[in-house]
């Protein structure tokens, strides 16, 4: 029980070593960091001292970071995809990925929610094709309330 609270104070003061470069949102386990720039050069030169901060961060904590769990995304629009970059964190490969799930929310590289509504709709499908295969062997109540219930699930897993 007390695990958590333990780790969010060890780490609550991860953000103050790159928040005057980029934005870091911290939720439960899981961080973000939320760097903006329009000249690619520039935005580039940010990435990499955003991660030493971090590396020298993670140093004097005693922790590492884990690369294989570690998703770089540059966002941007439809028609200006920009140049993607690859990361080489100290020998460790940061995988320069076309989307990400961010808070179980899907964005891809130009924002559009199209993966998102897909993996729903893959979801909604099989909810669907069991109420069918259900429909005749349960009664209407019961009906109803597996479907309440598979309702709040697909709520949960979204």
């Amino acid at each position: 029980m007390l695990g958590p609270l333990f780790f969010l104070i060890y780490i609550n003061d991860l953000p103050g070593t790159i928040n005057q470069i980029s934005s870091p949102t911290l939720f439960a386990d899981n961080t973000n960091i939320i760097c903006i720039h329009h000249d690619s050069n520039s935005f580039n030169e940010k990435i990499k001292e955003i991660l030493l901060k971090i590396n020298k961060w993670f140093q004097a904590n005693s922790l590492i970071l884990n690369c294989n769990k570690t998703k770089f995304i540059q966002f941007s629009t439809k028609y200006n995809l920009g140049t993607l970059i690859c990361i080489d964190y100290e020998h460790n490969h940061i995988e320069n990925s076309q989307s990400i799930s961010f808070l179980s929310i899907i964005l891809d590289k130009t924002l559009s929610w199209q993966l998102h509504i897909d993996k729903i709709c893959a979801k909604l499908k099989s909810a669907c094709y069991i109420l069918r295969t259900l429909n005749p062997i349960l009664s209407v109540n019961n009906l109803k309330r597996f479907t309440f219930h598979t309702f709040i699930q697909l709520l949960h897993m979204a």
